[in-house]
């Protein structure tokens, strides 16, 4: 007995995640996304012949962005899966124990973020190489940070001379400048990703304006509509990874919420949900009179306003009953976020739009088969 309890009081508290064996999980990894079944060696030999045939066949570029991105899906579930197991172990020998649902969100934005973005870059390292797409024409559309100025932090503030970055010298250096790893990182925090981001045609006018002399812009935007033939299948590609790191966020809030309700409470969640759904238009609107009649059967379940909010909503929520606690207004009841329509600084959201977007989420999942 001795021995047990000296041991456990040995047990560390927490582990940095530098720490964790990175070099054998990756090993996992790959062990799991690349190795091959016999039935997969058709679509291999598909590939390689859509690889090899990108400069000379345009028609085939779609369906080569759309292998490679099921490839780049099939190696993120792996990380995913690898990381999640792996940091469960980890936890289980620490003296302080982490919430099962974070260490799946430290998966999600730690190991899986990160790697998309490095799955894409080699991706489009090859596209931009077997295609023969212009290097020169990729970095003046999307190079964000050639030719801006910048001030050296060692300089003497009565020295300081502004420095040009320079262009991109490379491949590797340009696509990891229009892909930096944190691109993907982040997410619950962003309001919203652009269609085709970072190949979106928003992003160079903005750039544009302050990287370029004001007459450069309409060129500029002529060659995008010039070269749009292949910048078309890059954004499918950053789409279509864009949609998986949702996807696995949005496991990790369904882990989260499932973990916080006894079965009693799913089923009054079921019941929550069957009316939002009753009571929303056809187009997908719900007016204050029927959101409050939700709001009123949740407060009668007993449900609390932490339950029917997503991540970024609890935390919203949270700070602010902070703020308000001082003032005894804060929120406790469902028809008390119904009222609250005006958006919270950083969110841009108002507590009541993330009541309707955590029921609009809750019914769509329910919906699709």
């Amino acid at each position: 007995m001795k021995d047990q309890a000296s041991s456990k009081s040995e047990r560390r508290a927490s582990i940095t995640w530098n720490e964790l064996p990175h070099a054998r999980w990756r090993i996992e990894i790959l062990k799991r996304s690349r190795f091959r079944t016999q039935e997969t060696a058709h679509l291999d030999a598909r590939g390689l012949f859509l690889r090899e045939n990108l400069r000379r066949d345009k028609s085939i570029h779609r369906e080569f962005m759309s292998h490679e991105a099921g490839e780049i899906v099939s190696e993120l579930r792996a990380c995913r899966d690898i990381y999640r197991a792996g940091l469960f172990d980890v936890n289980k020998n620490l003296s302080i124990k982490t919430p099962i649902e974070t260490l799946c969100y430290y998966a999600v934005e730690y190991a899986v973020a990160p790697r998309a973005a490095s799955l894409i870059r080699a991706t489009l390292q090859h596209y931009f190489e077997f295609a023969k797409i212009s290097f020169d024409t990729v970095q003046l559309l999307f190079d964000r940070y050639s030719g801006i100025p910048v001030v050296p932090l060692d300089r003497i503030v009565g020295e300081q001379q502004a420095m040009v970055v320079e262009a991109a010298r490379d491949w590797p250096e340009l696509i990891r400048r229009m892909i930096p790893d944190r691109s993907l990182q982040g997410f619950s925090r962003k309001s919203s990703f652009l269609c085709g981001e970072p190949f979106h045609i928003g992003l160079i006018v903005h750039r544009s304006s302050s990287q370029y002399e004001p007459a450069l812009i309409p060129q500029l935007l002529d060659l995008y509509r010039r070269e749009e033939w292949w910048i078309f299948h890059a954004g499918f590609l950053w789409d279509s990874i864009v949609e998986e790191i949702k996807r696995q966020h949005g496991e990790v809030e369904i882990e989260i919420f499932g973990r916080q309700l006894e079965d009693s409470e799913r089923t009054n969640l079921q019941k929550v949900i069957d009316l939002y759904s009753d009571l929303k238009t056809p187009h997908r609107e719900i007016r204050d009179e029927e959101l409050f009649k939700v709001a009123a059967l949740a407060d009668r379940l007993g449900l609390r306003p932490a339950e029917l909010m997503g991540k970024v909503g609890r935390d919203c929520l949270q700070s602010v009953n902070a703020r308000r606690r001082k003032m005894n207004r804060t929120i406790t009841s469902v028809s008390d976020l119904v009222r609250e329509r005006m958006p919270v600084a950083p969110y841009r959201r108002s507590l009541r739009a993330f009541l309707t977007k955590f029921l609009s989420d809750r019914l769509s999942s329910r919906l699709k088969p």
